[in-house]
């Protein structure tokens, strides 16, 4: 007997082959996985493989190819009682495909196919005992003992009944049995410790799962793309239509059928053929839209096409065209208000509205000003990326008036680039404004004293001008003074409510109002004289103010009271000097001694004096 080794070389796990004994004697090192008619275009497929009856010829030869995840990896033409031999890169054998019979006329051929096994499982269990295999594609089965049948005086006769996975074997020891993709062997049964019956296990499998028959067919991919879906009237729409045969086999007698919306007309036919498409093939139509009017519609597109058995299948893709209009940009200009001051600031506000469907890009807006205007916020051009179809968008000026006048803002333009790019423009209608002169009142005080004794006046002199280009009317003045002081205007005695409150009229531009009057202090102290107001109507009928501060006046005492205060002290001094010299006269004379006191001499201890 002749052993035949199989090794499987991975990364992490080496499989080796052991040959089995079969009940004719042979060495076995492969299994029986498939047998039975494949029609062309017919295969068997696992988990990582696939087989294909690909083509009989004349002579009666087959053509059978061998695929591994998707690629080719063998292909060969073989004929009755010949076999193709499909071994990995490592040189273990996979496959062993025999070709049995062929009928070229009925289109079928008889196949035995085996595959290489490796050993996946080898142990020893007792009754109820289980373990697991090797993996197998991916999966591990598990390995059951349900009863031993020990024959303690012939033990090669004894029986045991497992299962690995869903399968039931039941074999004496030395026996083998393939069930579905396993090969199991009962290498022997003995007592374990002169007690316990085990059996020794040996499993082959091949490195496959689920086999099962498979049609080779056409595989066609479609794909359908619009140049673009959301269009004007004014554009073209090119529509490519790929076909893609990721089979293996030709699609035949391929047509199409198109059907767009109404709103759009097809330039060419609706229904084209395009004959067959061998695999790994690809075809590319294009087709051209014209859209006409405004709405929205399915482009639709179905291929027809028959595989190698002549059934009819189809395809069918859509996709929406939406017809809208053209971007049209639409300017309006306004002010916040007409007529204005000069040196004043008003708001002009540019508002842009999209009336299309489409975005407007590229804005620029152009508003150009008279030069007796000037910019306070924004300025003579402005940009704008983008306006989408039915959104508005706003710029907001700030404007000053510098010159007194009537003039005309013309017309903001705007250009812009609709969806074709062609730059497109509009203009705003233009704005008549009135500027208005503004009267600039400017007031002054002055004094004549700002120091004065009891009973003395003060004039005060109140200059009102108008240093502005237009008439300052119903102008009022308001000044507080002093209520202790007497008021005096033209020579006249005016009531003193301790405000003095005039109303002067009108004053045009470049004139100039006095107001005097006169304040008499009888008392002394520090007194002021303002805060002073004055208020007018310009020529927009609003009314303005503006203010003088205070003014000081110190009134000290009279020269009268002074000079009286003095005739008093030097009256004083006299009555007291008077009396001074009548006390001295009455007072008696006293007799003056002289007292001569001499000073004795300082003498030491011992009474000698010193010197």
């Amino acid at each position: 007997m002749r052993p035949l080794l199989l090794v499987l070389l991975s990364v992490t796990i080496a499989f080796t082959v052991i040959p089995l004994s079969t009940s004719e004697g042979e060495s076995k090192s492969e299994i029986k996985v498939f047998g039975g008619k494949l029609w062309t275009f017919e295969g068997i497929k696992s988990d990582s493989y696939e087989i294909v009856v690909k083509q009989i010829s004349e002579e009666g030869k087959v053509l059978i190819e061998v695929y591994e995840e998707g690629s080719l990896i063998r292909a060969k033409t073989i004929a009755p009682e010949e076999k193709l031999l499909v071994y990995d890169v490592f040189d273990n054998l996979i496959f062993d495909i025999r070709v049995l019979e062929v009928n070229k006329d009925a289109g079928w051929v008889e196949l035995e196919v085996y595959a290489g096994v490796f050993q996946v499982y080898k142990g020893a269990l007792g009754e109820g005992e289980s373990d697991l295999t090797e993996e197998i594609a991916g999966k591990k089965y598990k390995v059951s003992v349900k009863r031993i049948g020990y024959d303690p005086r012939n033990p090669e006769l004894s029986e045991v009944l497992l299962y690995v996975g869903d399968e039931e074997f039941i074999l004496q020891s030395g026996e083998s049995e393939q069930k579905g993709l396993f090969l199991v062997e009962v290498i022997s049964v003995f007592l374990e410790n002169q007690k316990e019956p085990k059996a020794t296990i040996r499993i082959y499998s091949p490195q496959i799962r689920e086999i099962k028959k498979t049609t080779l067919s056409p595989d066609l991919k479609f794909e359908l793309d619009l140049s673009r879906n959301k269009v004007t009237p004014e554009d073209k729409i090119i529509a490519e239509i790929t076909l893609r045969n990721e089979g293996r086999d030709k699609a035949r007698d391929i047509e199409l059928e198109i059907s767009h919306p109404r709103n759009v007309l097809l330039k060419g036919e609706a229904e084209q053929e395009m004959g067959n498409l061998m695999p790994g093939a690809e075809k590319k139509i294009e087709v051209t839209l014209l859209p006409k009017a405004i709405g929205i519609g399915d482009f639709k597109v179905k291929v027809k096409y028959y595989d190698g058995k002549g059934l009819l299948r189809t395809l069918e893709r859509s996709e929406k065209i939406i017809v809208v209009r053209e971007a049209k940009l639409k300017v309006e200009s306004s002010v916040d208000r007409q007529i204005v001051q000069r040196g004043s600031e008003f708001t002009l506000t540019v508002s842009i509205k999209n009336e299309g469907d489409m975005e407007g890009r590229n804005v620029v807006v152009f508003n150009n000003l008279p030069p007796e205007f000037e910019f306070v916020q924004g300025s003579s051009e402005e940009n704008i990326p983008e306006i989408k179809g039915g959104e508005v968008s706003e710029i907001r000026y700030v404007i000053r008036a510098k010159k007194k006048g009537e003039y005309e803002l013309k017309g903001v333009r705007i250009t812009y680039r609709d969806s074709h790019n062609r730059l497109k423009e509009a203009v705003s209608e233009n704005i008549p404004m009135k500027v208005v002169g503004k009267p600039e009142i400017s007031v002054s005080r002055d004094l004549s004293k700002e120091t004065i004794r009891e009973g003395g006046e003060v004039e005060v002199r109140l200059l009102i001008v108008n240093l502005g280009d237009a008439e300052a009317r119903d102008l009022k003045l308001e000044e507080k003074i002093p209520e202790i002081a007497e008021l005096y205007f033209n020579e006249e005695r005016e009531e003193n409510t301790g405000s003095l409150r005039l109303s002067l009229g009108e004053i045009p531009p470049a004139s100039t109002q006095a107001v005097i009057y006169r304040l008499k202090f009888n008392e002394r102290g520090n007194y002021t004289i303002g805060p002073t107001k004055v208020e007018w109507i310009d020529s927009l009928g609003k009314r303005n103010a503006t203010t003088v501060s205070e003014d000081s006046i110190t009134v000290k005492i009279s020269m009268k009271k002074i000079a009286l205060f003095l005739l008093l002290v030097a009256l004083l001094l006299l009555i007291l000097l008077a009396k001074s010299m009548t006390r001295r006269e009455k007072r008696p004379r006293i007799r003056r001694r002289q007292v001569i006191i001499r000073a004795r001499p300082k003498t030491s201890r011992g009474g000698i004096p010193k010197r």
